[in-house]
């Protein structure tokens, strides 16, 4: 079932909060800001990654985001793993806050 809401979410222009049924919205709001951190700029290009060097950020966080929706990709042991590193009780009440949106 996860795999047929994350085909209809949109990875190249996903939206804020997750998505109804998303599995994982914690992780998806951390990938969510990766996204943000790597979306292509007016040129295409990625405005946090130098321009000499391919930016891997924004597939990394596709990778996060379709985790969050139920799906086993290539970064999920990555995303899985950070997301249980930012629920440690030096994150867990900011990762709470985001939560509660």
């Amino acid at each position: 079932m996860a795999d047929r809401m994350a085909a209809k979410v949109d990875l190249d222009d996903p939206p804020v909060e997750p998505p109804y049924g998303c599995p994982k919205p914690a992780l998806w709001r951390l990938a969510r800001e990766k996204f943000e951190a790597h979306r292509p700029n007016a040129s295409g290009g990625c405005s946090t990654c130098p321009a000499w060097r391919r930016c891997s950020g924004l597939l990394l966080a596709r990778d996060g985001l379709a985790t969050a929706m139920g799906q086993n990709v290539k970064e999920s042991p990555y995303w899985l793993a950070f997301a249980d590193l930012m629920r440690s009780p030096k994150h867990s009440a900011a990762l709470r806050r985001t939560d509660e949106r």
